[in-house]
């Protein structure tokens, strides 16, 4: 009985933390209980068929979405309680007794906050139904809330988003030193030399590396130009990986000119290339962009060298979170357009992509915060150096908006084109495709404000 009070107790420690991380598990739990309801609410559809087969994929989406920003907000919660762990650790408190805390609490704020999920789509599903029904002009009654879909909820809040992100709480206590928990210790501006040290090589790539620099060292007059060749090679060797990312990313702005009676396969086509040409943008380009621009553009602008040094290390970090933000996006326009024949599907889409656009802004969000506690060190370090506050602000908003920027631009252009395609073909009106895009849009530039306000005031309270 002790521990579950501690546990309550540590709850209350910081209600912020507790309440956001209570807010994404009911927000992930509303949006499930309308994915499934849909589903359940709809049992002419033939089990073994496509709609019915594409309406599962749609919610296996939903839900792996779902966990995902539990898990988010899950990391926020703990790392915020980090310092009380290792000083309970400290204590005396071993660490099966501190996950056996943190499983309480887990229990506790998930079905407190899935509760309240469900709660709300019971009330809220009617004048949702009426709302998606209208804005896609379908025909049909109010849709009431389904027994099967508050059960199917129910057991996914407990018996998978809770437990998964427990098990992440496990590895986190369990593995994470308690000086890094007491001190928030960065390794970020820590280069990992390991990776590229000589003792890695083989013998025989020692051996050549050896003899060649030996021939270097008899003629140092020309060591220089020795040393400049192989620079030149690999900016040679780069570029073409650049240019072709670059390439392959505009592809599908062809499909423009595309009109014929296979005009479906060819969308799915150009999304595959879309998928493509995102991430080698993201992965390809953009770094060695920005690593360009610090070499030549800025190389005098203090500002801007640090505020693209932290661009390109978070955009390593949520690289994958803006090609799952892009992929997701591109898709589920598509499977909005290309099912206009299923309104179950078209629904299903229409509620996924918005849930999407949400989780993964927000997601974005969590991730400025969760990295706060770490950058802090390096904006005292600016601090003692002689950067002003206005200068530190000024670095901050930079990044906030260049990360914004690319999470917004990056996927925009294909998803301008397919609701383009849409609309000529008359599958989507003008007022669906202006949602859709507003949706996408407005998330985004509302994040901007709300990420640079929060990550502001946690990485300069110096």
């Amino acid at each position: 009985m002790g521990t579950l009070k501690y546990a309550l107790r540590m709850l209350k420690t910081d209600v912020r933390q507790t309440l956001l991380y209570m807010t994404s598990v009911a927000f992930s739990t509303l949006v499930l209980f309308y994915g499934y309801n849909i589903m359940d609410s709809n049992s002419h559809i033939p089990q073994n068929g496509s709609v019915w087969q594409m309406l599962q994929i749609l919610l296996m989406f939903l839900t792996i979405l779902s966990i995902f920003i539990v898990f988010f907000s899950n990391s926020y919660f703990i790392t915020g309680k980090s310092k009380e762990y290792a000083l309970a650790e400290l204590g005396g408190v071993c660490s099966y007794r501190l996950v056996g805390m943190l499983c309480l609490q887990n229990i506790a704020v998930g079905i407190t906050g899935g509760l309240i999920g469900i709660i709300l789509g019971m009330i809220t599903t009617p004048a949702v139904t009426f709302a998606t029904n209208g804005l896609l002009g379908i025909k049909g009654g109010v849709q009431a809330f389904s027994t099967d879909a508050l059960v199917t909820t129910t057991v996914i809040t407990i018996f998978i988003i809770i437990p998964y992100v427990i098990i992440g709480d496990f590895s986190y206590i369990i593995n994470k030193p308690i000086k890094e928990m007491i001190y928030g210790e960065s390794k970020v501006f820590t280069p990992r030399v390991k990776k590229f040290s000589l003792p890695q090589l083989s013998s025989e790539w020692k051996q050549f590396y050896s003899l060649n620099t030996k021939k270097v060292e008899v003629k140092p007059s020309k060591a220089a130009e020795v040393e400049v060749k192989p620079t030149k090679t690999v900016k040679v060797e780069v570029k073409p990986s650049k240019i072709a990312a670059v390439i392959i990313y505009f592809i599908p702005i062809t499909i423009i000119f595309v009109d014929s009676s296979i005009i479906y396969f060819m969308l799915f086509f150009f999304l595959v290339i879309s998928i493509v040409g995102i991430q080698k943008l993201l992965r390809l380009y953009f770094p060695e962009k920005i690593l360009e621009l610090k070499s030549g553009k800025y190389a005098e602008d203090k500002i801007k060298l640090i505020s693209l040094s932290n661009l390109h290390y978070s955009l390593r970090k949520i690289n994958y979170l803006i090609i799952i933000l892009a992929i997701s996006s591109v898709t589920l326009i598509y499977l909005t357009g290309s099912n206009k024949n299923s309104h179950e599907v078209e629904l299903m889409s229409m509620l996924v992509y918005i849930y999407s656009i949400i989780a993964l802004g927000t997601s974005i969000l969590y991730k400025f915060i969760i990295e706060a506690s770490y950058r802090k060190h390096i904006f005292r370090q600016l601090s003692l150096i002689g950067y002003t506050k206005k200068q530190m602000k000024k670095i901050i908003r930079e990044e906030v908006t260049m990360i914004y920027g690319i999470a917004i631009l990056v996927p925009l252009i294909h998803i301008l084109i397919y609701l383009y395609k849409f609309i000529s073909f008359g599958v989507i009106n003008l007022k669906l495709a202006a949602i859709l895009l507003g949706i996408f849009i407005g998330v985004f530039l509302l994040m901007i404000p709300i990420s640079y306000r929060v990550y502001k005031k946690l990485v300069l309270s110096i």
